[in-house]
C-alpha cells in the first residue's frame, strides 16, 4: 500500500530490514540520512509479528520528541508497525514506573534516561525482549553508566539487539 502511495525504502532499508528477518538481529552502520529511524522502527513491527512483546527503542533526546511527534506516524503511513509506543523521555520517575510494566508494545527511551538513578530498576520493569539502538555509537564509551547499564542488561537478558548508526566509528576502521 506504501508503493501506491509512492513510497519506496531505499535498498540500504530493504537489505537492513532483511536481515534482521533472516538473522533475528542487526548491525547497520548506514550513513547520515540513510533511513535508519524508518528501518528501526520496521524492525520493531517486524519483532511485534514474530511474538515478541516487549521493545526498547534506544534514541538520542535530542531527537525524541522528533521521533514521537511525527515520525512513527509517517513510517506507520508507509510501514506495518502495529504495535504501541510508551514515550518514557520527560517524565517523572513515578510515571516512568507506572509506564514500564504488563504491557506489550515498544518504550521509547532516550539515551539520557540511560543516566538516571533508576534506569536499570526501569529497563528491569520493561524487560525487553528486543533492544533497539539508534544512533548507537553515543554508547561506545564502556565505563559510561549508561553503556554499563545497556550491556549489563544485555548479557543477564540476552536480548535480540538492533544496532544502528552513521558514525559508528569516530576514525578509520584500522
Amino acid at each position: 500500500w506504501a508503493v501506491a502511495k509512492g513510497f519506496r525504502r531505499q535498498r540500504v532499508q530493504a537489505e537492513a530490514v532483511q536481515t534482521f528477518v533472516e538473522q533475528g538481529a542487526l548491525f547497520g552502520p548506514s550513513e547520515v540520512g540513510g533511513g535508519k529511524t524508518a528501518i528501526s522502527l520496521r524492525c520493531v513491527g517486524i519483532a511485534i509479528e514474530d511474538g515478541y512483546q516487549r521493545i526498547c527503542l534506544m534514541v538520542p533526546s535530542q531527537v525524541h520528541t522528533q521521533l514521537v511527534d511525527h515520525d512513527i506516524g509517517w513510517v506507520r503511513d508507509r510501514m506495518a508497525i502495529g504495535c504501541t509506543f510508551y514515550p518514557l523521555g520527560g517524565k517523572s520517575p513515578e510515571h516512568r514506573r507506572a509506564v514500564a510494566g504488563g504491557r506489550r508494545g515498544c518504550w521509547i527511551f532516550p539515551y539520557s534516561l540511560l543516566s538516571a538513578k533508576d534506569a536499570s530498576e526501569i529497563l528491569e520493569m520493561i524487560r525487553p525482549e528486543v533492544l533497539s539502538l539508534d544512533e548507537a555509537h553515543l554508547l561506545k564509551n564502556r565505563n559510561a553508566a549508561r553503556t554499563r547499564r545497556v550491556l549489563s542488561y544485555c548479557k543477564t537478558h540476552k536480548p535480540k539487539v538492533v544496532v544502528l548508526s552513521g558514525t559508528m566509528t569516530a576514525k578509520s576502521i584500522k
